[in-house]
């Protein structure tokens, strides 16, 4: 699954649903899930989806954290720590704001960019096929390749 970096102020921002999961090795906790409502320097306000008795039972400061935030096919993750929460009615935790995510692909086959010269034989509407055209390959995947066509190819 290729990963990369980014600057976490490209990616969050408020209003994004995040998931959050306990970073203690070996222990397995659902996901906390908030929307950020606030995003500054140093920290993000995270209004937390969770019962008032559940809220009540705040971690304890510099609590660890990995952050989940959802993109298009893609996921965005990052490590954080939990610094306070407000009383109640209010139900926001405020977390350490990451200077960086790391962006996972989703798709299964993910696709290698391979911009190779290749000759293509398109079919027709009575299923024949073309006669072969110069082109250039865009891309390769488990599942398919992407080539420059001028005209449209009919999937087989």
């Amino acid at each position: 699954m290729p990963e990369e970096m980014m600057p976490a102020d490209a990616v969050l921002s408020v209003g994004q649903m995040v998931h959050l999961y306990s970073a203690v090795p070996g222990e397995k906790s659902a996901a906390r899930k908030g929307k950020i409502i606030e995003l500054n320097t140093g920290f993000a306000a995270v209004a937390m989806d969770m019962t008032p008795e559940e809220y009540v039972t705040a971690p304890e400061e510099g609590a660890a954290f990995q952050c989940a935030v959802t993109g298009d096919n893609c996921v965005y993750r990052f490590a954080t720590a939990f610094r306070s929460s407000a009383p109640l009615p209010d139900q926001l935790w405020y977390i350490q704001a990451p200077a960086e995510v790391e962006r996972q692909q989703l798709r299964r086959f993910v696709r290698v960019p391979a911009p190779i010269p290749m000759r293509a034989k398109l079919m027709n509407t009575h299923g024949g096929f073309k006669n072969a055209v110069d082109t250039v390959m865009v891309d390769i995947s488990g599942n398919g390749i992407c080539f420059v066509s001028e005209k449209e190819a009919l999937e087989n």
